[in-house]
């Protein structure tokens, strides 16, 4: 960990980011060189700095894994095995689903939504979803017009 660790804070009210005390930074060092100590590869796991390089990794492997499945899914039509045909169709939406998981979280659409009257982080979208009927939506999206203004 650098010296100085800042965390930002998301509080509309609020909004900078806080340094942490002697007292604090002292403490963090301390949990940090415990879990170095107990577990040193699970450590350096947890100690990548930008959370969507696993997303990465992952994304990397869905798309390895839809290749496959596009071969398998080849291999049983040429060779008139339905089930194996059927198989690597299901590989392929296996990997498919799992890519598309990953992609979400790693830009992410897949974060919880916010609670109600609260706004989303700044540079962060609305998430869409169930949010009632159509006049509400109709009704919140007027409000947020006129809001801007």
């Amino acid at each position: 960990m650098s010296s100085v660790a800042v965390f930002p804070v998301l509080g509309p009210s609020l909004g900078g980011a806080v340094p942490l005390s002697e007292h604090e930074q002292r403490l963090l060092d301390q949990i940090e060189q415990a879990l170095y100590a107990e577990d040193p590869k699970w450590a350096n796991t947890v100690r990548i700095s930008d959370p969507r390089s696993h997303y990465k990794r992952r994304l990397v492997k869905a798309t390895i894994g839809f290749a496959l499945g596009v071969v398998i899914m080849m291999v049983g039509v040429v060779m008139s095995l339905i089930p194996l045909g059927v198989g690597g169709f299901v590989v392929m939406l296996a990997a498919c689903l799992w890519g598309l998981s990953s992609w979400k979280k790693m830009n992410g659409f897949g974060d919880a939504a916010p609670a109600s009257g609260t706004a989303p982080p700044p540079g962060k979208p609305a998430r869409r979803g169930n949010r009632g009927s159509f006049m509400e939506r109709m009704e919140e999206r007027w409000r947020r017009r006129h809001d801007e203004r």
